[in-house]
């Protein structure tokens, strides 16, 4: 993806992503605020794309609650103290990869996505299990700027 060493979370091992996005093929992303209507905004576009992508209904689900988690994390980081001082949107691709739908954040919040260990009671902290565990793989890296791209395969099961 762009030639950008990412690093990438799968139930195997790490690796590159195995696939490019063309230029030409890459529609142009949802800009979102950084306010709480944007991880509903991200939720109800990710399933319009999912679908028109060859998502099944449940597939398009898994894409969104895995797009409102990242869109939601990335607004979170970008409106700490350590968060950029200006206001720049997150911005949301819901694209085709083969066999899986593709969805990519890219902010500019300070930090590196990881797993946490959460304790029972928390009320935060699990957007990324989520992520890990619907997902057949996520990641991020660092673009330019400052900015961060963190994403997402959601598989596209094949229909019968």
């Amino acid at each position: 993806m762009d030639g950008i060493a990412c690093t990438t979370v799968a139930a195997a091992s790490p690796a590159p992503l195995p696939f490019r996005i063309p230029a030409g093929q890459r529609i142009p992303p949802l800009a979102l605020a950084l306010d709480d209507q944007s991880p509903g905004r991200a939720r109800r576009h990710t399933v319009t794309r999912a679908l028109q992508l060859g998502a099944t209904p449940d597939q398009a689900h898994d894409a969104a609650l895995i797009a409102c988690e990242l869109v939601t994390n990335a607004i979170e980081a970008s409106l700490t103290p350590t968060g950029p001082s200006r206001r720049v949107p997150v911005k949301l691709w819901v694209s085709d990869a083969g066999a899986c739908v593709l969805i990519e954040v890219h902010d500019y919040a300070a930090g590196i996505p990881a797993l946490a260990d959460v304790a029972d009671g928390a009320e935060d902290g699990r957007g990324l299990r989520l992520v890990d565990a619907l997902s057949e793989e996520w990641g991020w890296c660092p673009l330019s700027e400052g900015c961060k791209r963190v994403h997402a395969l959601v598989p596209k099961a094949t229909q019968a």
